[in-house]
C-alpha cells in the first residue's frame, strides 16, 4: 500500500467519514459506533480519475475517538441564572463605599441578627424569574459541550433556597455540582476557592467587584454579565445576559 502511494501518477489523500458514509464498506459496519470518526486513505489515478480504496480499506483505516473534553463552567445564581432587578444599584453601592466610607478592600456585609437575616431573605426573593439561557445550559450539558456547576455565595442560612430552586426547575441532572456558601465565607473568597478546587475553565458572574477579583486570583476565564449602569465599564468578556455569554463561550471565543 505504501508502495502504491509512491507510484508515479498516483495521488494519495486522507478523508474523515462519519457512520453513514462508512456503512458502505460492508464488513466494517459491525464495528461502527455513533461517537466515532473513521479516517480512510484514498488513492487516485491522476490520469484516469479512478479511485482505489475498497481493497485497501482494512489496512488503511484508523480509528479516532473524540477526545475534546467538555468545558468546566461555573454559574453564579443571583444576577446570572436568576434575574434580579436590585442588582442595578450595585455600582452605586460600590462607589459609595469607596468614596464616602473609604473602603478599598473588598468586603461584603454578613447579616448577624435574626431581623437582619429576615431582611436578606426578602432581598434574595427579589430574584424574580429565571434568566433566558438556562434551557441552553441543559442542552449543552446533554451534548457534552460543558459540565455545569452552580456556585452561589448565598450564606448557609439561605442554602435551602438554593436546593429548592434547583429541584423546582428540575435541574438536578443539569448541574454536576451545586454549591452555596455553607461556611459563610466572604463571597469573593468562597468563589475563588471553589473555582480553584473544581479547576473550572469559565465562571459567569454579575458583580463587577467580584469579577475583577476573580480575574486576578484564578486561572479561569471570568465572564461578566453586566447591568445597564455598568455598560460603559470596560472588560474583555462582558455580556448583557446569560444567553449571549453562553453563545460566546461555546463558539470558542473566550480568552
Amino acid at each position: 500500500m505504501e508502495q502504491m502511494a509512491r507510484v508515479k501518477g498516483t495521488r494519495q489523500r486522507t478523508q474523515n467519514f462519519g457512520q453513514q458514509a462508512i456503512e458502505g464498506f460492508g464488513a466494517l459496519t459491525g464495528e461502527i459506533t455513533s461517537d466515532r470518526i473513521w479516517r480512510i486513505t484514498i488513492y487516485e489515478n491522476c490520469s484516469t480519475g479512478q479511485f482505489w480504496f475498497i481493497p485497501l480499506v482494512y489496512s488503511t483505516i484508523s480509528l479516532m475517538t473524540k477526545t475534546t473534553p467538555p468545558l468546566q463552567v461555573g454559574f453564579d445564581m443571583d444576577g446570572v441564572l436568576l434575574y434580579n432587578p436590585g442588582r442595578i444599584i450595585r455600582p452605586l453601592i460600590s462607589y459609595f463605599k469607596r468614596i464616602f466610607l473609604h473602603k478599598k478592600k473588598l468586603k461584603f456585609y454578613y447579616p448577624k441578627t435574626y431581623s437582619e437575616k429576615v431582611f436578606w431573605r426578602l432581598v434574595h426573593k427579589s430574584s424574580i424569574y429565571n434568566a433566558p439561557g438556562i434551557s441552553e445550559i441543559t442542552r449543552l450539558v446533554k451534548e457534552g459541550t460543558i459540565e455545569a456547576y452552580l456556585i452561589t455565595a448565598r450564606y448557609n442560612y439561605l442554602g435551602s433556597s438554593v436546593e429548592k430552586w434547583v429541584k423546582k426547575n428540575k435541574l438536578e441532572n443539569t448541574f454536576k455540582g451545586v454549591y452555596f456558601n455553607s461556611r459563610d465565607e466572604q463571597p469573593h473568597e468562597f468563589k475563588e476557592r471553589m473555582i480553584n478546587e473544581l479547576k473550572l475553565n469559565v465562571y459567569v458572574e454579575d458583580n463587577f467587584d467580584i469579577v475583577n477579583y476573580l480575574a486576578q486570583k484564578t486561572p479561569a476565564d471570568i465572564f461578566w454579565v453586566y447591568n445597564i449602569l455598568d455598560r460603559g465599564t470596560k472588560f474583555p468578556t462582558k455580556f448583557p445576559n446569560l444567553a449571549s455569554a453562553l453563545k460566546q463561550m461555546t463558539n470558542g471565543k473566550h480568552k
